[in-house]
Formats: structure tokens, sequence, C-alpha cells
């Protein structure tokens, strides 16, 4: 690696003369060797300040000794008074005293912050931690791993409260970045010792990875309160079970960190302290030397994948495609929507739950995910409030929970009222217990807001997935129909997408409609299509679930019909925009929000009628309307801008 940063090294020293030369002679000759040790002693009386003094001179460039009046401020004060001294480079490590650096620390640790920054930028705050080799007085390995030694898992600081709750980031093996460096002055919780601060700071605002190789040794001395004990089952009972002090430390970082409580931490506490129990698996040394710890996100409450065309499988899809580099996936998918053999999609992979995700069955079949979920991954992705209720004990195992409510499920004309009472009750719950709630629609926005005081995310949803096919000629014989000279819907059969107003206008017009849907699967739709089926212009046609066929029927429609009712942004209505479609749409307040009061709107069949006779006498531009549809989509409805917001969503502390 080309030596082209100058990597500011913190020393913070206190009567250390029996082994500081060892230590700086390790640090002098590192492979990489372009580096500016910035010593502050705290008041030593052995033969340190002369150490100091003499290697000061003998390598003026490498070596700045900081003296100022302060006296002896302790170990923690000391570091963070000597980070005020490192804003003028862009890479920080932190040493101890009485440590041995192996010969390739800095190198490995900068090459791995390189690789944190390829990732997330360099405007952000980044930290990078490695294992090292505990040893005694005289350098003789004790333990091989600190970390297996002390049963401490390294993705701990994935989450800061889980950081904050059991610190397992060393001091003397942290490099940090300039903007870090900003974020952790003024040192304003001297209750904690100065890694654990920077850490969880860090782990708050920015991005942790790992270094799995062991990159210093580190001297456990027979006095060292702090460090590494080699009886680690009675250093671990005493420590885990000093209750009143872990109580009094933990109510004075939440006055601080007031984003967690006191409730929070402790079970946080015992969550860490039984895994290290019990269920500690000894850290692999064969592991790739530099770890970014992809997030791991459980997707729950829907059919799961491979998605179809419907707005929560377009979701799936593109959430999966477009940030599988960046997350690693599990997408919880129906036994009755699972395609026998496939186990992977998109790189997410698949557990399959024996039960229809949708109908009553939807309720055990979230909570059995969530169950599954809460042991296994970072972050649980809950789209849809059937198993809400259950939210409550999920919070207790502090996994980030983030709800996509789906716009007013139970508003749904479909459901019975004891159904409807039951979604609200569990609408309630999601959004109580959720970390971030997600609206796909401002006017879900402002009903989250006004109703249970929750700020919620704005995400929509992508239409750009919808292509525009040439229309065959063998389609166009086929429905008897010719590019933008018919009418088309595509949607769930069902009485809140206003079907029966759209087909009473329709039947008494000379413009052919083509409306597909799930015709089969209620009463309320055999009998639709029994009542409307003798109409000659009324093509009523089975789902299609091949998408280049939906695409070719639908790129190619003069009028585009949207008649849905309820929810938020329909995905449906920002595909047809995408496709710059001339939109002829429901008037209600969520699709007025997604077409930004641009569409063409009726409210009855009366209107409706109206708007099909202006069309077909020519007096609608709808070359106008369809300019319109398509530069609003192209703003806001890209999969791309999605996706990047739910990157966000997941990366957000």
């Amino acid at each position: 690696m080309a030596e082209t940063e100058t990597i500011a090294i913190l020393l913070a020293s206190y009567n250390g003369g029996h082994f500081l030369e060892a230590q700086l002679d390790s640090i002098i000759n590192q492979s990489h060797t372009k580096i500016k040790i910035i010593i502050r002693d705290d008041g030593s009386t052995d033969n340190t300040l002369e150490i100091i003094q003499e290697y000061s001179e003998k390598y003026p460039d490498i070596f700045e000794f900081i003296m100022d009046s302060l006296g002896n401020l302790g170990s923690s004060k000391c570091f963070m008074k000597l980070l005020e001294y490192a804003s003028p480079y862009n890479y920080i490590m932190f040493c101890d005293q009485d440590d041995f650096w192996l010969n390739e620390k800095i190198e490995t640790s900068l090459y791995a912050i390189k690789k944190l920054e390829d990732k997330f930028g360099n405007t952000v705050p980044l930290m990078v931690f490695s294992d090292l080799i505990v040893s005694d007085n005289n350098l003789h390995v004790i333990f091989q791993s600190f970390w297996s030694s002390q049963r401490l898992n390294p993705k701990i600081a994935q989450n800061w409260k889980s950081l904050l709750a059991q610190n397992v980031v060393t001091g003397c093996t942290m490099i940090i970045n300039s903007k870090a460096q900003s974020i952790c002055l003024p040192f304003s919780l001297t209750e904690m010792v100065h890694d654990h601060w920077i850490a969880v700071k860090i782990a708050k605002s920015g991005h942790v990875g790992h270094i799995s190789k062991p990159l210093l040794l580190y001297r456990q001395h027979s006095n060292n309160v702090i460090g590494a004990k080699k009886n680690i089952l009675s250093y671990f009972l005493i420590k885990t079970f000093n209750v009143l002090s872990i109580i009094s430390f933990y109510r004075k970082t939440t006055k601080y960190f007031h984003e967690t409580s006191l409730v929070e931490l402790i079970n946080q506490k015992i969550l860490i302290s039984l895994k290290r129990l019990f269920i500690f698996k000894a850290y692999k040394q064969n592991l790739p030397i530099f770890m970014i710890d992809r997030k791991k996100i459980a997707i729950i409450g829907t059919n799961g994948l491979p998605g179809r065309y419907g707005g929560w499988d377009q979701l799936l899809n593109h959430i999966t495609d477009h940030l599988k580099e960046k997350y690693s996936f599990t997408v919880y998918t129906s036994s009755h929507n699972a395609q026998p053999g496939i186990t992977e999609v998109n790189g997410a992979k698949l557990k399959i739950i024996p039960l229809k995700a949708n109908g009553p069955q939807s309720v055990p079949y979230d909570i059995i995910s969530m169950i599954h979920a809460v042991f296994k991954y970072d972050i649980l992705l809950i789209l849809g409030t059937s198993g809400c209720i259950f939210l409550p004990i999920i919070r207790l195992f502090n996994k980030k929970i983030i709800l996509n409510p789906d716009g007013a499920e139970w508003k749904r004309g479909k459901w019975s009222k004891p159904a409807q009472w039951f979604l609200r009750i569990s609408e309630k719950f999601g959004v109580k217990y959720s970390h971030t709630v997600i609206s796909d629609n401002k006017k879900i926005q402002e009903h989250i807001l006004n109703t249970y005081g929750v700020n919620s995310e704005l995400i929509e949803y992508g239409g750009d997935n919808a292509n525009h096919v040439t229309m065959s000629q063998e389609t166009a014989e086929k429905y008897n129909i010719q590019p933008n000279n018919y009418a088309f819907k595509v949607c769930r059969i069902e009485p809140e997408n206003n079907l029966d107003m759209i087909l009473e206008a329709f039947k008494e017009s000379h413009q052919v409609l083509i409306l597909i849907g799930n015709w089969n699967f209620s009463e309320y739709g055999k009998n639709l299509r029994e009542k409307y089926q003798k109409y000659q212009n009324l093509r009523l046609l089975d789902p299609i679930y091949h998408q280049q066929q939906l695409d070719e029927l639908r790129g190619n429609c003069g009028l585009y019909i949207h008649g849905h009712s309820v929810g938020g942004t329909n995905p449906s209505l920002v595909e047809a925009m995408n496709l710059g479609l001339c939109c002829i749409v429901y008037n209600v307040d969520y699709n007025i929000e997604t077409t930004e009061n641009s569409a063409i709107y009726f409210s009855s069949s009366e209107e409706l009628k109206t708007i099909l006779r202006s069309h077909e006498k020519g007096e609608i531009d709808t070359a106008a309307y369809k300019n319109k549809m398509l530069e609003i989509a192209k703003r806001r409805y890209l999969w791309k801008i999605i996706t990047e917001k739910y990157a966000q969503v997941f990366d957000k502390n």
C-alpha cells in the first residue's frame, strides 16, 4: 500500500518506563512508516519522561510531545485531551504505553478503514478495531485471541445500544477517521472509559468494521483492573452481577444517550451475558482479515419471494436486488407461494413458513416469523400489521424494528367488523412498538402523526419496473384492440377499488376496457364478472403473471383507469405514471397526493361517463396528461430512489 497518509498515534503515558521503549520501537518499525506519535505524559515519576525526551530528539519528525499545566488527568481524560491535537490528520490511532504492536498493525488498520470509506464515504464517522493477543509482562502468550478468551462478539459494535450495554472495543486496537474525531469531542460523559465513549459515539452516528486478526500483544499485568482476566468465569460473574454499579452506570449514560432507557440497557445486558455464558462460540481466526459486517435484515409479512406483480412483490424484488451488496437479507416466504427447490432469490435467503400470508393465517404467519427472526437478525422489516399485536414482546429483544403498515388496512371493505377492530389495534401496537415507521404516502404520514403522535419516514414505491412493449399483431387480434384505442386497469377484485362504479360507466361506452384481476378469489369477484361479462367492450381477464404480456397490454392503452379508494401510494398507479399513461383516477386524497393533483379525477359513475364521452369527442389533451404523469414519476417514483431511502432507514441508528 502506498504511504500517502500520515497516521496520528495518540499515546498517554504514566510511569510506563519499564515497557515504553519496546512499544515505541514496535511503532517506529511498522511497515507503514508515515506516522506522527503525539504523546502527553500524565505526571510520571519514573524514567518515562527521559525516554520520551530521548526518542523525541532521535526522531524529531515523528514525535510531538504535548506539555501543559493540567497535571494528572487519568488515562481516559488524557487520551481525550490528546484527541484534541489530532484534528490535522485524516486517520487517528490510540496506543497504550505497555503493549507491543505487530509489524503490519498500521498498514492493516489503514487498509481496513479505507475499505470502509469505499463503502460509506469519508464524510461519516468511521472506526475499525481488531482482536489482540493477550500476553504476560514478558510478552509470553496467554491467549491467542482476546475476543475468544473473554467470550466477546465483535459484531455487537454494529448496534450502538448493544455496545453501550457491553463494550467490545479495546482502545489500543482502534483507528478512526477525522469525522469521528470531531463527533467524539467534547468528552461529555466522563463516567465512561474513553474507548467506550468513542466507540458508542461512532457506532451511533457512523459505521464500524472489525479486523479478525490480532494486531498487537496486549500485556496483562497482575494489577490491571480493566484488561483481560485469565480466570474468565469468576471475573465474568463478578462483572455481570455487580448489579448496583451497572445500574448506576446505565442511569448516567441514559441521561446523555436519551434515545435508549435503563430498562432497555439492562435487558440488552442480560441477553448478551446469557449468550456469553451459555451459547458463545469461539471467534474463528480463519475468517477474512477485515470484516465489514453486513447488517442482517429479516423481511416479514408478505407472500415472500419469488414475487409476482403485487406492490409488496415489487418492493421485495427491488430492495433485495438493489441492496444485496450492502445488506444480508432473509425473506420469510409462505409455503403457498414458495417454488420447490428455490432457497435464494436476488442473494436473499428464503425462510419458508407453512402458513398462508393472507387472511386469518396472516397473524400466526407474521408472529412465527418474528419469533424466529428476533434471535438471528439485526433488523426486522415488517410489511403490514397483521402480527404487530406481538411486537411488545419482540421489542424486549432490542432488535431494530421497522414497520411499513401499508396504508389503513383496517379500512378495507373486505374485512368484517371484528377483523377491522383487530387490524386497527394491531396498527396501534405496530406504530407504538416499532423504532421506525414508514409511510408510503403523505396522507398516511399525516394519519400516523395525528392519530399516534409519531413522525414517520415517507417512502413511496417505484414504478420503473414497468416497461413499454410494442404490441404484437397476435395480441391485437387476440383481444380485438389497437394501441391507444382502449382503456386498461389491473387490480385486486375488491369493493374498495370501485369496480362496480367503473364497470357501470364503461358498459354504456364505446371504449374497450381491459380489466385484469383475481375474479375467482371471492364471491364478490365472481358475481361482478357474471354481471358484466355480457358487455362486448369489457374484457374481464384473469391474472397475467408474465410481466412482458402485462406490460404489452398496459403500456399501449390510451387511458389508464385507477379506482383505488383506500391505502396510500398504490404501486399500480405509479407504474402507470412511469409508462407515461393518461391516468383517470378515483378522487381520494391518497391518489391526489400521488399524482400531485395533475391527473383526471372521478368520484362516481356519472363523472366517469362524462370523462369517457369527452375523450371520445377528442376534448381531452391526453398528451399533456401523459407528459405530466411521466415527469412526476421520473422525479419521485424510481426504484433507485426508493431503495436508497430504505438503505438510509436501515443505516439510521
